[in-house]
């Protein structure tokens, strides 16, 4: 039977140790300078209490003996006193920097952790980053992932425990060798036992976390379909799935606490029966004096209390490591699924192509053999029932979804993985169905990070017929939007975004539903504007109510 596993202090070590090396082994050195510094302090009192008795120093260390003989100072009680002092002040200092630069590290390791999960989560393909539930997200980067950091922090907890420890038993050696053989004969046979409670502590991590991410999705769902749900008066449904899931969590969390507080105290109870054996053999057959005892029973009592430290933190440790373990992999299988970007570039697109394109979704094939070229200067409109595949048109000519067949050609160049998706991205302007809206005012909404003449931002909002109602609000175009929009109408929402989309524009400007919500009479006025305004770009929009269709160069219908 192993002792100790230690696989899951291997990895977190390696998280570490891959970055800032020399500031991990910097914290490693605080702690073995803070503890060397503590049993100084502590075998000080041997000397001082020989003054206390004889007057003369009789102490059993040898190298301690020839350090205060070689001291050209007065020795005496003062002496002593003030070195202790010295030593304890110097201990606590150090002791301040190591804790306070080890949860600096952990929070800046947290930071970079959720930067790379953010990378990787916006590298995405959008048809990957579509099958990701936002809940899923929000749960990861608040509560999963400061649970990696529980880790971490507990991963230090243990080599600070462990540096303590070889320093204390260097110090205990010095004093006794055969006392302090017999401590840590007992250590070990109290970590054997400790051992016997990880396997139920693992188990039960598991599940506590399995059941709570479960929890936390289904919340977040409701909250997503509140309408639905409450239309359909599902909420009954609603309430007693949650409190299924709750009821369950209660007693996994029961099991969680009955095994921590369990351990707590067998810890206490195992560490006061080691030390009575140790002290009874000691007297029995061992020659020692009883300052000489007093001190060693504090070095052990401290070891076996850090020994137990490790072996709490490491039982919460191994509980929490599946979080790091799926972060990792959620990860490294994120970073495979992102663009793989060639090299070629578009400097501008005058035409697009899609030539015999078909796309199936399973068995479905939901646009087959499709064949149209979109021209600079005109406006296109694309009608059809639900579910025909207007939008799934549009991603096809952004290149967010890749063809079963066909080709898709711009300016005379059929597309492929030669090309650099980003570049084409930019070179296009997209208004989504969904709204989507960020709680921060109209002018960061529609700006978001780029930067543009006052100018160019008044045409877009003109072009939107979204000036007027702005201009009337009390703030004007720096008013505050809800994380959902909420203090305005949809109708409104969406002519700001058409405005976002149009101040972005380059060369394609997508709509996708986005008048839908907006009365025919200011549609009109939109689509006048976008064909009057708009001569050298070319406009897709897709629609299945949209009326004024003369305005449009060509309208296909799916």
């Amino acid at each position: 039977m192993k002792i100790y596993d230690f696989k899951s202090l291997v990895t977190v070590f390696k998280l570490f140790h891959n970055e800032n090396s020399l500031f991990f082994y910097f914290l490693i050195f605080l702690g073995f300078s803070a503890s060397a510094f503590e049993g100084m302090s502590l075998l000080a009192f041997i000397p001082l209490a020989e003054v206390l008795n004889n007057d003369t120093i009789t102490t059993k260390i040898p190298l301690l003996e020839r350090l205060i003989s070689s001291l050209k100072l007065e020795i005496n009680i003062y002496f002593f006193v003030i070195l202790i002092i010295f030593l304890t002040f110097f201990k606590c200092i150090l002791n301040f920097f190591d804790q306070y630069l080890s949860s600096f590290y952990v929070e800046k390791k947290l930071l970079s952790f959720r930067r790379l999960y953010i990378h990787y989560l916006v590298n995405l393909k959008i048809t990957d980053f579509q099958t990701i539930k936002s809940g899923k997200v929000s749960a990861d980067i608040q509560l999963e992932i400061e649970r990696v950091g529980n880790v971490l922090r507990l991963f230090l907890r243990i080599v600070n425990s462990v540096i303590y420890s070889i320093v204390a038993l260097g110090a205990s050696f010095l004093i006794s060798y055969n006392f302090t053989l017999l401590a840590i004969l007992g250590g070990i046979l109290k970590l054997i036992i400790i051992k016997q409670l990880e396997k139920p502590a693992k188990k039960n991590g598991l599940e506590h976390s399995f059941v709570n991410k479960t929890l936390t999705l289904n919340i977040s769902n409701s909250l997503q379909h509140f309408k639905f749900l409450k239309i359909m008066t599902k909420k009954n449904f609603v309430y007693e799935k949650i409190s299924t899931l709750m009821d369950k969590l209660k007693v996994v969390q029961k099991k969680r606490i009955i095994l921590t507080f369990f351990q707590q105290n067998l810890d206490e109870f195992l560490t006061t029966v080691i030390l009575a054996v140790i002290i009874c053999i000691s007297f029995a057959f061992l020659n020692l004096n009883l300052i000489e005892l007093g001190i060693i029973l504090i070095f052990l009592n401290r070891i076996l209390v850090k020994v137990g430290s490790i072996g709490k933190a490491k039982l919460i440790l191994e509980r929490d490591m599946n979080v790091l373990d799926s972060l990792n992999q959620r990860l490294q299988n994120w970073k495979t699924k992102k663009y793989k970007n060639g090299n070629k570039k578009i400097k501008s697109i005058e035409t697009i192509q899609l030539k015999n394109v078909s796309y199936n979704i399973g068995k479905k094939q939901v646009i087959r053999k499709f064949n149209f070229k979109f021209e600079k200067g005109n406006m296109y409109l694309i009608q059809g029932r639900s579910g025909c595949g207007k939008s799934t048109l549009l991603d096809i000519i952004m290149g967010i979804k890749k063809i079963q067949s066909g080709s898709v050609i711009i300016n005379k160049e059929e597309i492929n993985d030669d090309y650099d998706y980003y570049n084409i991205f930019e070179r296009m302007s997209y208004v989504p169905q969904e709204l989507v809206v960020y709680g921060d005012s109209i002018i960061d909404n529609i700006v978001l990070d780029k930067r543009f003449p006052k100018s160019k931002i008044s045409r877009s909002l003109e072009i939107a017929q979204a000036k007027e109602f702005i201009n009337k609000l009390p703030d004007g175009i720096d008013t505050k939007l809800d994380d959902s929009g909420r203090n305005f109408s949809t109708g409104q929402i969406q002519r700001i975004s058409i405005a976002r989309g149009i101040l972005h524009l380059n060369d394609i400007l997508l709509i996708d539903e986005s008048l839908a919500n907006i009365d025919v009479q200011t549609q009109k006025k939109i689509l006048l504007k976008l064909k009057n305004d708009l001569r050298q770009k070319i406009i897709i929009i897709v629609s299945h109510q949209l009326k004024n269709k003369f305005l449009f160069k060509k309208t296909i219908k799916l």
